[in-house]
């Protein structure tokens, strides 16, 4: 018996060491001390065995997730899910589901992630307020991954909502929280409420980090977003480099935060023309991010489109083209064909074959992106209405004025439906064939000159 607790002690001690290491990102030394501490409860009889064990693969699979080695990580998840259910232990089992939904998240397998969090919801108790909150907090995240932004604001809200309410409103989840709900309405264009966020949580943060501190350049970051869509680049640009420049003293080179800073900073060369810098920037960002996270991700996908856009402005049309193609299967293999981002890279990929004057693949892709923002939204919406009208004036280059009218004719059907006025219908069909040619004539001459 004293030989059995002498072992159980050993073990759980060799288990705080490897959480130090952990927590320090020695994630090979924590493994270390984990395996360690696995091999000597093999040894054990007792029932203290089960839940230590449990904990020991759970924690192993944390540093594989944060290695993003998933493969590993599910592996020892799936470990610890085996142990919780021989204990028959729900807040075990609801630690494993949160933990899968963790690595699915980071793996872009967001609706596989989104069941594992909803199960992990149903075997939380109620009465574990800051779990449940995470939960919430996770799957807004995930939504708002697939560009579901009301239902992601709605989860969001209920974090924060219990997170108000648990002691000491100034803590560090309460300003991630004000943080993703800001990101939430930057994407969806409201920007004052966005500022009112981020400031909420940049105030949080400074009571708790100071003015240096990574919490404090990702606010910087964000507020450069801001700046970025109110096309206020030397502002945005001011807060990018303020938050690269505190990346940098604490942070290795090779880091997804420091990615994110160049590709923002390429984004305002892009916009003041400086296409050389643009590219300088995102191929820097492109290159950290295939170190870390492979080829097969979102943010990866971005770079590749951010990279075919600068392509684009230089007229380079084939390295373009290349471009938003490797963007293109990234996307569609992780989010399906119905997504925004896929529909944002199709408009991309028609437009080099607009000024390639290939106008049927032009037409083909605008079509392709047009069928799917009807499925994201509705047949009426503005951006439908848009796509209707570059079709539309491909067409007319075309000489093809039978077809530019009938998509006219929809675009304007669209509209009525939108603003409720079908009586005008007839009358403005020819109205907006015209205002389409005068488009056309305008957006030709600026190409060839």
């Amino acid at each position: 018996m004293g030989n059995q607790q002498t072992l159980f002690s050993q073990a759980q001690t060799l288990r705080k060491a490897g959480k130090r290491a952990y927590h320090k990102k020695n994630y090979q030394q924590a493994r270390e001390c984990f395996n360690q501490a696995l091999d000597l409860t093999k040894c054990l009889t007792n029932r203290r065995n089960n839940p230590l064990r449990f904990h020991i693969y759970l924690d192993i699979s944390i540093t594989f997730r944060e290695e993003f080695r998933f493969e590993l990580a599910l592996a020892n998840c799936f470990q610890s899910q085996k142990i919780a259910e021989k204990m028959k232990d729900l807040s075990s089992l609801a630690q494993c589901f949160y933990n899968q939904g963790l690595i699915k998240t980071r793996k872009e397998l967001y609706k596989e992630a989104l069941d594992d969090y909803r199960k992990c919801l149903d075997l939380i108790p109620k009465a574990k307020k800051q779990k449940v909150a995470n939960i919430y907090h996770e799957i807004g995240y995930v939504l708002s991954r697939m560009s579901q932004f009301e239902e992601a604001l709605s989860m969001y809200r209920k974090s924060l909502h219990i997170r108000l309410k648990l002691p000491g409103i100034d803590h560090l989840d309460v300003a991630i929280s004000y943080n993703n709900i800001g990101l939430i309405y930057y994407h969806q264009y409201q920007y004052d409420y966005a500022i009112e966020m981020l400031q909420k949580c940049a105030t949080i943060q400074r009571k708790i980090f100071g003015d240096n501190s990574l919490s404090i350049a990702n606010s910087y970051n964000n507020f450069g977003c801001i700046y970025y869509r109110q096309f206020q680049f030397d502002k945005a640009l001011a807060m990018y480099q303020k938050s690269l420049s505190i990346q940098r003293q604490t942070l290795e080179e090779s880091n997804l935060d420091i990615a994110i800073s160049y590709n923002n900073i390429g984004g305002i060369y892009d916009s003041q023309c400086k296409y050389g810098g643009a590219l300088l920037m995102y191929q820097k960002s492109l290159n950290i991010q295939q170190e870390i996270l492979g080829d097969h991700n979102l943010d990866v996908a971005t770079s590749y489109n951010n990279i075919g856009c600068i392509f684009l402005h230089q007229q380079r049309y084939k390295e373009a083209l290349s471009m938003y193609n490797k963007c293109l299967i990234i996307q569609v293999q992780i989010l399906g064909e119905i997504s925004l981002y896929v529909v944002i890279t199709q408009e991309n990929i028609a437009n080099v074959y607009y000024h390639q004057g290939q106008y049927d693949q032009a037409i083909y892709f605008y079509k392709k992106s047009m069928e799917s923002r009807t499925n994201i939204y509705s047949e009426n919406h503005s951006s439908v209405i848009t796509s209707c009208k570059k079709i539309a004036a491909i067409h007319i280059m075309q000489g093809k004025y039978i077809e530019a009218r009938k998509i006219l004719q929809r675009a304007v059907y669209f509209r009525s439906k939108l603003l409720d006025i079908k009586k005008e219908f007839r009358n403005r069909v020819p109205i907006e064939i015209e205002s389409m040619k005068c488009a056309v004539i305008f957006f030709c001459t600026s190409r060839a000159e």
